[in-house]
């Protein structure tokens, strides 16, 4: 699962590290999303540092989603908004100014957290 958002924190920590983003819901609500990372010294060697992401920075992530609608998985990879990409990041786009996310209106899964506009050559 991909999802797009703002990071509210960036745990760095051992065992596991922890990323928290808001998305945006289908419903225009905000949604918090907690992902589970790996620890300091498995990150460190991928390059990922404390200062990887900034509260407020735009990120993708690619993610292992928790079982029904609970908002939070595992880290699969992630680019941020200068396509600096970690981990198993084949194939994510950078993450949109904020100002132009659509949302899903339609979806009800309550799994999609936003659809990203399509430019025209794509």
């Amino acid at each position: 699962m991909v999802i797009e958002g703002e990071v509210i924190a960036f745990d760095y920590a051992i065992p596991h590290s922890w990323l928290r983003i808001s998305t945006d819901g289908d419903d225009g609500q905000s949604r918090e999303w907690a992902i589970e990372m790996e620890g300091v010294p498995a990150l460190f060697q991928k390059g990922i540092k404390s200062d990887y992401v900034a509260t407020g920075d735009r990120i993708t992530l690619r993610i292992s989603p928790m079982r029904g609608d609970r908002p939070g998985g595992l880290w699969l990879g992630s680019v941020d908004a200068e396509g600096v990409a970690f981990g198993a990041a084949e194939g994510l786009e950078p993450p949109l100014p904020h100002s132009e996310v659509l949302h899903d209106p339609i979806a009800s899964s309550g799994q999609s957290a936003a659809i990203v506009q399509a430019t025209p050559d794509q």
